[in-house]
């Protein structure tokens, strides 16, 4: 493709100086018609319309310099061109379970917890972006979000990796240039924490924190602050772990009881999520589900495109399984 683009260009350029060679008007003529034939097929690009043609090639232009659209079957097709992107991206939201700090603090802890993802995963700068939410104006969590097409995964590893959130707290603290961080972290005393003395950085440096990324937080930023010292202290001696699902609360929990003691499979401990609905009682493994309240047809048929069966159930169990249901697991046991 990249020489037969060389070869066309050089074609054009040769052109181009016979045409010279014959007459300047003529050379004149030929660049005009090179330069109206680019502006018309770039307006109809952004008209959201290409003219193709196998038979008539010579004769696309023509059409559209008159705006012919009613021409001969025998003629151009018009034909819609909509360019459709689609991805998947991985976030995460990083909320304090002691509440928001204060508006410094977060954004130094924002940008800390940024800089560090990017180092301890080596990624480029602006691969994973950070953001306030729900706004900058009221810094009450992080979000963390990939920011380019396909993704590095890392955000997922910072969550399933026990020892990974840890290590971006540690790297964030040596980043920010302190030092006796070992007797620090297993302390977790930020007053232990001393200052590299070559770091000529008050508050923050295009070294530590500052980057093109984060200028519009420049001025909160200060790597000294002593909330945000103690809270990467704590994540710095944390590991990850997942929060088992508690199966003996609400209806959930009451149904699980009642199909142990029926002596029916109990369903997964996470409820189905399936076209924004949420399937409290699920078997993935038996492709079943069951629902408290109606399901609705596109919920149904995004269900059965998945394989699944699925049926209603009382909020509350009764003494004996509903039919359905139990035919339904039976079945599939």
């Amino acid at each position: 493709m990249a020489q037969g683009q060389r070869n066309l260009a050089t074609f054009m350029k040769i052109l181009l100086v016979k045409r010279l060679e014959s007459s300047f008007h003529a050379f004149q003529e030929t660049l005009g018609r090179f330069i109206k034939s680019h502006e018309l097929v770039l307006q109809a690009f952004d008209d959201g319309f290409v003219y193709t043609s196998r038979k008539h090639s010579n004769k696309v232009l023509e059409f559209l310099e008159e705006g012919d659209d009613d021409a001969a079957a025998e003629g151009p097709v018009k034909q819609r061109v909509v360019p459709i992107v689609q991805d998947t991206k991985n976030a995460a939201l990083l909320r304090l379970s002691a509440g928001p700090l204060p508006e410094a603090a977060m954004a130094t802890l924002q940008h800390a917890l940024a800089r560090g993802i990017g180092l301890v995963f080596q990624l480029e700068e602006g691969e994973t972006l950070t953001e306030p939410v729900p706004s900058r104006e009221s810094r009450r969590a992080i979000l963390a979000y990939e920011a380019t097409e396909g993704g590095a995964g890392v955000l997922g590893r910072l969550t399933t990796e026990p020892q990974a959130l840890a290590g971006v707290a540690r790297t964030a603290l040596e980043l920010m240039h302190c030092r006796n961080l070992d007797a620090a972290i297993a302390a977790a005393d930020p007053a232990l924490l001393q200052n590299d003395p070559e770091a000529q950085c008050v508050k923050g440096c295009y070294r530590c924190l500052l980057s093109y990324y984060n200028q519009p937080d420049h001025e909160l930023i200060d790597r000294t602050d002593e909330d945000v010292r103690r809270t990467l202290l704590r994540l710095a001696r944390s590991d990850v772990a997942p929060i088992a699902s508690s199966r003996g609360a609400g209806e959930a929990g009451a149904w699980h009881e009642a199909l142990s003691r029926w002596g029916l499979p109990l369903p997964d401990g996470e409820p189905l999520i399936v076209d924004g609905a949420v399937l409290p009682l699920a078997w993935r493994a038996h492709l079943a589900a069951a629902v408290y309240g109606p399901v609705g047809d596109n919920t149904r048929c995004a269900l059965e495109a998945l394989g699944f069966v699925v049926t209603t159930v009382p909020d509350e169990p009764g003494d004996t399984p509903p039919p359905e249901l139990a035919e339904m697991l039976r079945g599939a046991s």
